[in-house]
């Protein structure tokens, strides 16, 4: 009490110090203030009377003590009287305990923190849960800011449940906001739970804007944007307008800095409020004046209301270059150099006029421009030069009058007549000021060069950390007195056009006339040209002089042309350099034909010359023919017919030419002889069956003296025949073309047979491949509950493998074992057939199909009939003596119908050996359905015994027998029997073994009969089986024969070639029945090394030893060679794989490397070597070559001084070693005292 009345009091009430529970908490402050310090905002206790001098005040206080346990969810019985009238202490510290251990549920548990983005609202939920066993109810209570939000006043937690309890907060301001969300327990019965009250907290992540309004400017110059204020509250709201957080960015808003803009903010509001309606809208005006570009500019618009709330607006500026400050114009000859100077004035009228602005507005600054300002000069045209930066310096305190009167005379454009130098003379309008900018401006100097006439603008921009400046050129390069060379390349009797442009900017017309220079008539133009005036729009005309190249053979030629300009007395000389090439093709003739027909074509021949000419005929086509020769008139045309009989079908590319024989000049044409076979010899049917072949024979004769070699053709599937076919002179032979499908079709196909030159011949085919016919199997006959299989070999006709699809007609009675058929390339694959009976004595059918789309279909017809069952079917069951098992037999439906089924177990008068564990005699199977037979077998003795079960069906009258077999096998041996020699070492022996109840039939010993069988797992079968041996035999030392009739004796023979360790089970059977079976353990372990190998080297060099090695028998053998693991890495051996020669030959060679990349102890490894019977170990060794140090006969440097030297250097350290000062101050210091006393 006495802490949180100091803690809480906060200088409201008296100092108090509470020692009694009567009299001193009667005013009901203290409790007032304790409730207080844990719920700061009860309001039921806000306004407490005091001091109390009556009883109403104290009675009001008390009431209002129960008004606020009521506030916050306390209930105690307790009354006003109770604390005024007669407060008892017993029962106000009862009242103070209660508070003492509820007050402190109140204090917020913790602070929940719901962080987002303004604007965005938020959930959280309150996880609460209920250990108890009863449900308890909360009241909900929000206290603090009305952002928060609960949907639910009270929630209902059951018994040992955790409820989810939601909290919304709407974020509407970037400012923190508090709240606090209090459950207390609603009173049912006796269930009362703690109150739990929790603080929670906003925090702005970050502003959120919700629009980007985009504005842009020119540099300098004020852009405007008009927004619409959209108010996002359901209430009318007047907003407090404020810019924030801008910066200049690029275009991914990164922000980059700039010395321009640094003092000048971008954005400008109209007005500072701005009001809007509940979900309305409303225009407000933002202004972008940028004093940077080309850049862009971020900023906040922020709304600002104190009781709906703020959000915000991104604002994005885009700046662009400012507007040239002058505009010049210059006027050069081409290729000649000009220069301007421009006036650079130190103040920039546009920066000052944007200043002005903000001045007049009031947000602009003071800040004095710098008296230096040095620029960097950009040039955008690369036919003008300047330097890269220029300096502006303000000398004068006046400098700030003469910008101003300058800046009048710097919106003038200055412009310059072009002649051939340019003239410096200064224009007297644009620099009138030139005495008042003196001290204020500086020159920029311009060269301008252009390449050739025509107009050059150029823009000119000044960069600084002040500002920056653009400036205009427009260069014009007016025609120089031209000498050029032209160059023509054509081919003859191919003219060309070149025209020649000429830029008339004057107000009347040229007259130009040529002149040319040659030896020939190959250039030529017009005599007279005129090149048109400038336009009514006073753009200058070009006109085009057309210059032509007309060559009528090859040549090279060269010649001058001179223009004369009239009207300006100028003169363009240029250099002709003309070039012909050989004459192109007068055509493309296609003609078509077939082979061995004739066809004819006309060309026609132009004589290019004056006079009668003659032209010979040339051609590199075959089989044509025509005159070698035509006459054609001067300057006329003829028609020359020439003759075609191609002899083979093709295309075929050549040319005719005709040259005329006296001047050697020519003309040709380009010929695609497109050739169609001829008419086949004969029309061939051939039908074959699929898989099968048929062979025709085509008669084939050779006319010619000569040997003749036919070039054969077959298109069509399934067509087989030798590539090429020989005929001797005046031969005829038979040409055999076997026709062998694999797919049933009907097509078309073509055996062409061709010779360059007796020509070719073909013969349309019409294959016809029928289906194979069903091959028809044996027909099985099996027992009803059994399968018979029938095999079918398929052959594959291809050269690759192929996977063949199966289906059958009847998957019931037949099926195909294999899931997946694949036939190898060219060879043949075996397929089983399975026969299942489903009736008796009734013959089932089926197709088997086998399928691939390459290759066709294999049918198979098969047929079978169900028998009654006669053979029984037998089954083993192993069990220890006394020690019952369980086995079920299968017994399946063979009929497509129910079937009732009546089980039978007949033991041969052996009760209780063989039982049926079913109780139920009668069984219902379902059509080609299967039940499980469970019996069980116990046998009592060390015997073999037998049953019969029987399967009976009523409908038809069948039964199935099963022969059951009982095995009585002894009880495990846990022992495990040993057998272990070193590999290549021999064991034989004689081992006992006691089998348990042998003997337990008295007098039937002699006629039992013992075989043993050693069971060897999969991975050890082969080497077990060749070198390990074991039978049942006695030894022939009597002290080694079995004692007792309950041992056996066991000839052991063991003689493994190689390591290893196999575990083996041993099973030993009685033929009067009985089973024994016993764990063995076969070790060979690693034999002697069979030699050791030494070998030295040197460090870094490798040093090898060979040796040679064959197998044990006279057969190959596969082997590995390697070092074992333990092995230094400096051994390798070659090689590591391969085949081991036989017995008796000179063997397999193998090389050992030994190379040392250290010193040390010698290093040793071992070589295994072994097959899959043999195994040979090898020690080799590696050592260094032993080391000699050299023995020198004298030594050949001095290593002694002389005794002269040794003298001089005792000298020399004598004069060097310091002075021990202490030594002689001690010296000194006895001298003294020793005089001192003599004086006395």
């Amino acid at each position: 009490l006495n802490f949180h009345y100091w803690r809480a009091n906060r200088d409201r009430y008296p100092p108090r110090k509470v020692t009694r529970f009567d009299s001193d908490l009667e005013d009901s402050i203290v409790l007032s203030v304790v409730i207080q310090s844990h719920v700061p905002n009860c309001q039921a206790i806000s306004m407490m009377r005091h001091p109390c001098t009556s009883i109403d005040q104290y009675e009001d206080n008390a009431f209002r003590i129960i008004a606020a346990l009521q506030e916050i969810g306390l209930s105690y019985p307790i009354q006003a009287p109770d604390i005024i009238s007669s407060p008892q202490p017993k029962d106000m510290l009862l009242f103070v305990m209660f508070l003492y251990m509820n007050l402190p549920h109140y204090v917020p548990k913790t602070v929940i923190v719901f962080s987002t983005m303004l604007g965005v609202n938020m959930t959280k939920n309150i996880e609460l849960t209920n250990p108890s066993k009863k449900a308890i109810t909360y009241n909900v209570a929000l206290q603090g800011s009305g952002d928060f939000f609960i949907k639910e006043d009270c929630v209902k937690i059951e018994p040992k449940a955790t409820v989810s309890f939601p909290v919304e907060y709407q974020s509407r301001f970037s400012r923190v906001v508090e709240s606090q969300i209090v459950f207390t327990s609603r009173r049912e019965g006796n269930v009362h739970a703690a109150a739990m009250n929790f603080k929670l907290r906003s925090r702005c992540s970050g502003r959120k804007p919700r629009k980007t309004i985009p504005v842009s400017a020119v540099l300098y110059e004020i852009g405007t944007v008009d927004i619409d204020v959209e108010n996002p509250f359901a209430e009318d709201a007047e907003f407090q307008l404020g810019l924030r957080e801008w910066s200049v960015c690029d275009a991914d808003k990164n922000p980059v800095k700039s010395k321009r803009c640094e003092a000048y903010e971008p954005f400008h509001l109209s007005v500072a409020r701005v009001r809007v309606k509940a979900h309305g809208t409303a225009k407000l005006t933002v202004s972008f004046l940028p004093f940077e570009a080309p850049a862009n500019f971020v900023a906040l618009l922020g709304f600002f209301d104190q009781k709906a709330g703020e959000f915000y607006y991104e604002l994005f500026g885009t700046s662009s270059p400012p507007l040239p400050l002058e505009t010049y114009k210059l006027q050069v000859k081409a290729e000649e150099p000009g220069t301007k100077e421009l006036i650079l004035p130190h103040r920039n009228v546009q920066m000052d006029r944007a200043r002005m602005w903000l001045d007049h507005r009031g947000s602009g600054t003071k800040q004095q421009l710098p008296d230096t300002i040095v620029y960097d000069v950009k040039l955008s045209s690369p036919y003008f030069l300047a330097p890269k930066t220029v300096t502006v310096v303000n000398t004068t305190s006046k400098s700030a009058e003469g910008s101003k009167s300058d800046s009048k005379t710097l919106g003038r454009t200055n412009t310059m007549d072009g002649t051939r130098k340019l003239s410096n003379e200064k224009d007297p309008k644009s620099t009138g000021g030139a005495g008042a900018v003196g001290p204020i401006s500086s020159k920029l100097s311009l060269e301008f060069r252009p390449r050739e006439p025509g107009v050059y603008p150029c823009t000119v921009t000044l960069t600084s950390d002040v500002d920056i400046r653009i400036y205009q050129i427009e260069g014009t390069g007016t025609a120089p007195n031209t000498h050029c060379a032209l160059n023509f390349h054509t081919q003859a009797r191919k003219p060309i056009l070149q025209e020649i442009p000429i830029v008339n900017p004057t107000e009347r017309e040229w007259v130009v006339k040529p002149n040319f220079a040659q030896s020939g008539h190959e250039f030529d133009g017009p005599r007279e040209f005129i090149a048109k005036k400038k336009q009514a729009n006073g753009q200058a005309t070009t006109s085009y002089y057309p210059l032509s190249f007309k060559p009528e053979w090859m040549c090279d030629v060269k010649a001058q042309l001179v223009l004369h300009n009239a009207g300006t007395n100028e003169t363009y000389e240029y250099e002709l350099h003309g070039v012909a090439e050989e004459p192109l093709a007068e055509e493309h003739v296609v003609i078509k034909c077939e082979a061995r027909e004739k066809t004819s074509h006309k060309f026609v021949v132009k004589n290019y010359s004056g006079s009668p000419a003659t032209f010979e005929v040339e051609s590199d086509l075959v089989h044509i023919s025509g005159p070698s020769s035509i006459q054609v008139d001067g300057r006329g045309q003829g028609e020359y017919e020439l003759n075609f009989q191609p002899l083979q079908a093709g295309s075929t590319l050549g040319c005719i030419l005709f040259r005329d024989t006296h001047s050697q000049h020519y003309s040709w044409y380009t010929v695609e002889l497109m050739t169609l076979p001829p008419k086949p010899q004969q029309m061939l049917t051939l039908t074959c069956v699929v898989r099968q072949a048929v062979a025709v024979d085509i008669q084939l004769v050779n006319p010619l003296d000569d040997v003749v070699v036919f070039e054969v053709m077959l298109n069509g599937d399934g067509l087989l025949g030798e590539a090429e076919f020989v005929l001797a002179p005046k031969e005829t032979a038979t040409y055999e073309l076997v026709f062998s499908p694999l797919l049933p079709a009907r097509t078309k196909g073509t055996a062409v047979f061709f010779n360059d030159t007796v020509g070719e011949f073909w013969y349309d085919l019409e294959l016809i491949a029928e289906q194979a016919p069903a091959e028809e199997l044996e027909h099985l006959q099996c027992e009803l509950g059994r399968t018979a299989q029938v095999q079918v070999k398929i052959d594959n006709p291809t050269g690759q493998e192929v996977a063949l699809k199966h289906r059958s007609t009847n998957k019931i009675n037949f099926k195909v074992l294999q899931q997946r058929v694949l036939l190898p390339p060219l060879e043949s694959t075996t397929v089983i057939i399975e026969y299942s009976p489903a009736s008796l004595g009734v013959t089932e059918e089926s197709q088997v199909i086998f399928e691939h789309p390459s290759i066709g279909q294999w049918i198979y017809k098969i047929s079978g009939t169900g028998l009654a069952p006669q053979e029984p079917r037998k089954v083993q069951v192993v069990a220890q003596v006394n020690r019952p098992v369980s086995q079920t037999i299968t017994f399946k439906n063979p009929f497509l119908e129910t079937v009732h089924a009546v089980i039978l177990l007949d033991s041969s008068g052996e009760k209780n050996v063989f039982q049926l564990l079913n109780r139920k005699a009668k069984v219902q199977i379902g059509p080609l359905a299967s039940t499980q037979i469970p019996f069980s077998f116990c046998p009592p003795s060390m015997t073999q015994h037998s049953a019969e079960l029987a399967v009976s069906v009523v409908k038809p009258p069948l039964t199935w027998t099963y022969e059951i077999q009982g095995v009585a096998e002894a009880p495990a041996d846990s022992t495990l029997h040993s057998f272990t020699v070193q590999a290549r070492e021999s064991l034989e022996t004689y081992y006992l073994l006691d089998l348990v109840g042998l003997d337990t039939a008295p007098g039937s010993r002699h006629g039992d009969q013992l075989t043993c069988q050693l069971e060897v797992p999969q991975q050890h079968q082969a080497i077990v089986s060749k070198c390990f041996d074991i039978s049942i035999e006695s030894s022939p030392d009597p002290a080694q024969r079995p004692t007792s009739r309950a041992q056996v004796s066991l000839h052991v023979k063991f003689a493994p070639l190689r390591p290893f360790v196999a575990l083996c089970n041993l099973v030993i059977t009685r033929a009067s029945g009985g089973r024994w079976r016993f764990d063995l353990k076969l070790e060979a372990t690693e034999p002697e090394v069979d030699d050791t190998i030494s070998i030295q080297s040197p460090l870094n060099k490798p040093a090898s030893v060979a040796f040679r090695l064959s197998n044990h028998s006279s057969v190959y053998a596969e082997f590995d060679a390697f070092f074992d693991a333990e092995s230094a890495y400096e051994f390798t051996v070659s090689p590591t794989s391969g085949v081991l020669e036989p017995a008796g030959t000179a063997g397999t060679a193998f090389v050992i490397t030994y190379k040392p990349t250290e010193y040390g102890k010698p290093v040793q490894g071992k070589l295994i070597i072994q097959t899959e019977d043999v195994y040979w170990s090898y020690l080799v060794r590696g050592t260094h070559p032993k080391y000699t140090a050299p023995v020198a006969d004298k030594p050949k440097v001095a290593t002694r001084i002389s005794k002269d030297v040794a003298q001089e250097l005792q000298k020399n350290a004598q004069a060097r070693r310091k002075k021990n000062f202490i030594r002689d101050n001690m010296a000194g210091g006895a001298s003294s005292a020793a005089k001192a006393i003599m004086d006395d």
